[in-house]
């Protein structure tokens, strides 16, 4: 499987514009040639309002290059600049089948990046899908997945994208103390997510909204 991340900067007003466009010839092209769009996430802090996000799934290589061709559109009036790059995906999500039910579609969405080290690539995973996910998950958030480049770099850069209610609910899990827990079926969760932060090199946070 190869995702697609697609980060657009739109020229004044030109968002709105670009995605009619989209709707009706850009979304049915890559439809046709198989790819999946999991989000269209319009920047919200860390990323400007007029820049746009879209992580799209093809089966195979093949398959992404020949969607390539849904982008020859006459744009130049409306986007300043785009960058492509090819993710790999990682751990338990997205689901192979790449639908996102309703229940678990979201407003706002958290865009984290986070840099490690090779050696540290296995327990990244598990730290997370064993430590942070499930606590988040509990509490009403939706992990969408996780990806690395497909490209072999040291540090590794590594993607999750989680989706929240709205702000405030991403501000009342993101600051939550989990060491305030008293039952001991949080012990594991704990001492997971405290050596998550202590293999994380440096991490960014975006928060975006929903586009689509």
């Amino acid at each position: 499987m190869v995702t697609e991340e697609r980060i657009i900067t739109f020229k004044e007003k030109g968002l709105e514009d670009y995605l009619t466009i989209s709707k009706g010839n850009i979304l049915p092209s890559l439809r046709s040639t198989g790819g999946k769009v999991l989000c269209m996430l319009k920047g919200l802090v860390g990323r400007t309002p007029d820049s746009l996000t879209q992580l799209t799934f093809f089966e195979n290589l093949e398959s992404w290059q020949t969607s390539q061709g849904a982008w020859i559109t006459d744009n130049d009036g409306l986007i300043q600049n785009q960058t492509v790059r090819l993710l790999r995906t990682l751990g338990s999500r997205p689901n192979p089948k790449v639908t996102v039910p309703p229940e678990q579609r979201r407003l706002i969405y958290q865009y984290e990046s986070s840099t490690i080290s090779p050696t540290d690539f296995s327990e990244f995973i598990l730290c997370n899908e064993e430590g942070v996910w499930p606590e988040v998950e509990k509490k009403g958030a939706s992990v969408l997945g996780m990806w690395a480049l497909s490209s072999t770099t040291s540090p590794v850069e590594i993607i999750t994208l989680t989706g929240y209610e709205t702000v405030s609910h991403w501000e009342e899990l993101h600051f939550r103390d989990m060491t305030q827990q008293d039952d001991n079926i949080w012990s594991r969760e704990l001492q997971l997510t405290q050596r998550l932060k202590s293999i994380v090199k440096t991490s960014r946070l975006d928060l975006m909204i929903s586009a689509a």
